[in-house]
């Protein structure tokens, strides 16, 4: 909605009035892994895999650029090579070597994200990009989405030295801003 510019605009420009500054600010469910503070998709599974597969739109776009969440993200099948991630497109039946969504992302303390800063950011990468509310600033838009990809690797505990070369690397994380 048009109209609706001025007031994405003010909501970037008086960023610090957010609730949300920080990652550390993300609206998160933290679990101990206790028993009884246990992330419920550990409890309804019971830390197994439910047969969830990595879904091949996701693989066919984190392969090719060595996506360091591809180890947090997803398991290598059980009839897979080592460091061998296989998506399944939909409809279509997974087999052995197909990749299964990761058991750090199942596990007990896992924690449920509600809002996280990195989406938020993304958000306003976009805002800046686009000129919404704001004039457009490419250079800014660039930074932002960096910063987006770099946070939410982080708290996924991508490997940091995988992550500075990820975003580093515009063969991997296209610059925006050109």
């Amino acid at each position: 909605d048009p109209t609706k510019a001025a007031e994405i605009g003010n909501l970037v420009t008086h960023r610090a009035d957010s609730l949300i500054n920080s990652p550390e600010d993300s609206w998160i469910t933290k679990y101990t892994g206790n028993t009884n503070n246990e992330n419920p998709k550990y409890r309804l599974f019971l830390g197994e895999d439910p047969a969830t597969f990595a879904s091949k739109v996701i693989t066919d776009i984190m392969i090719p650029v060595n996506d360091p969440r591809l180890p947090k993200y997803f398991d290598v099948g059980p009839s897979a090579s080592p460091g061998q991630f296989i998506g399944v497109a939909a409809n279509e039946d997974a087999d052995t070597t197909t990749s299964e969504i990761s058991q750090y992302l199942l596990r007990k303390n896992a924690p449920s994200v509600e809002l996280s800063f990195q989406e938020l950011e993304f958000f306003e990468a976009e805002v800046y990009a686009r000129g919404l509310g704001v004039p457009q600033n490419l250079v800014t838009a660039e930074n932002l989405f960096k910063s987006a990809v770099t946070d939410a690797m982080t708290f996924y505990e991508a490997d940091p030295a995988a992550i500075t070369a990820f975003v580093n690397d515009p063969l991997r994380l296209p610059n925006i801003a050109l």
